[in-house]
């Protein structure tokens, strides 16, 4: 398995409240992330990857995607 595919079924702890975003990432790419997301305009995960740092792992901007929605 992927490190995509652990977050995503690490996500569904997120949602019902047994852990924190913040435990599967650090605390800075959470903080940045929440800033720079709602600044794009994107139709998809991969379109918003590439129009941002490689720093950030598609499972990061998917787990702070998930919480913005």
């Amino acid at each position: 398995m992927n490190s995509n595919t652990i977050f995503g079924h690490l996500a569904n702890f997120i949602s019902s409240g047994e852990i924190k975003v913040t435990d599967l990432m650090s605390l800075s790419h959470y903080k940045e992330l929440k800033k720079i997301i709602p600044t794009k305009s994107f139709d998809n995960l991969s379109d918003l990857k590439h129009q941002i740092d490689d720093k950030y792992s598609y499972g990061e901007i998917r787990l702070v995607l998930d919480e913005l929605a």
